[in-house]
């Protein structure tokens, strides 16, 4: 089984230390990303970074 969760990391507006995570083009807290994670608990995770640019097109 494989998931995938895509979004973009931003700077809060209520902390500068701290960025959010947006997704579906909804706003998250890392807290709550990780929440969401956890009914995958014992699953291996992969984390890639890319810039916005290098983002592929997916043509089906």
């Amino acid at each position: 089984m494989t998931k995938m969760l895509v979004g973009r990391i931003e700077s809060s507006e209520n902390s500068l230390d701290i960025p959010i995570v947006v997704i579906d083009g909804k706003l998250h807290s890392w807290e709550e990303v990780e929440k969401m994670g956890m009914s995958y608990e014992g699953f291996q995770i992969q984390m890639e970074v890319v810039r916005p640019w290098l983002q592929t097109i997916k043509i089906c």
